[in-house]
């Protein structure tokens, strides 16, 4: 999505939000600059808030590692954005959401007993001395060499030649998105509430 394109939907969706009797002048505040500097983060927030189906996701590069105990973990790219999909030959289904460290189920992972397994099998994105990380629990510890068939994320959106690689499907969500971070920047807090709820109706129409 061209940004010059993304500045102009912006625009039109802010002069829609804008009550009849308010008066806003733009010229000490650009809208072409505000959409500049926060394309970027607006289209990080677009991408974790949208159904998996819609988002555009890449292999993790290298092999996963074993801890020993039928759980272990592989090395994150720097782009890494969120989990898409994460398979051990021997699960009974892949995983697509990753827990954290600080969710209340990491802990449960240390516990041989309590941690995922074969039929729920459990992925934490974790901070670690090699870099960012994603261990996976787990397989049968009698398993020494278990194999992983599937490793996928969503990379995280960057501007290129003045475009943001964000999908088609996914450009209103973006637009009203930005539209909203824009009204946050400029201080026009009464008139959020209205992109807000344009966002959420776009989601609604994404998840069906």
């Amino acid at each position: 999505m061209q940004i010059s394109r993304l500045s102009y939907l912006v625009k039109v969706v802010i002069d829609e939000v804008i009550p009849s009797t308010v008066e806003i002048s733009y010229n000490d505040m650009p809208i072409d600059d505000r959409v500049n500097s926060l394309a970027e983060s607006c289209a990080k927030e677009t991408l974790l808030a949208s159904p998996l189906r819609y988002l555009p996701h890449k292999d993790i590069p290298g092999n996963v590692e074993i801890y020993g105990d039928g759980s272990g973990y592989v090395l994150l790219p720097s782009d890494f954005l969120r989990l898409f999909s994460f398979k051990m030959e021997l699960w009974k289904r892949r995983v697509n959401n990753s827990i954290t460290e600080e969710s209340e189920s990491y802990l449960l992972q240390k516990n041989p007993v309590t941690r995922g397994g074969i039929n729920f099998p459990i992925c934490a994105v974790v901070n670690s001395e090699k870099g960012l990380i994603l261990e996976w629990y787990s397989v049968p510890s009698y398993v020494r060499m278990p194999k992983c068939t599937e490793k996928r994320y969503v990379p995280i959106p960057e501007i290129t030649n003045s475009e943001i690689n964000i999908p088609q499907g996914l450009e209103m969500l973006m637009v009203y998105i930005t539209a909203k971070e824009v009204l946050m920047s400029l201080q026009q807090y009464d008139m959020v509430k209205a992109t807000e709820e344009l966002i959420l109706t776009e989601m609604k129409q994404l998840s069906i």
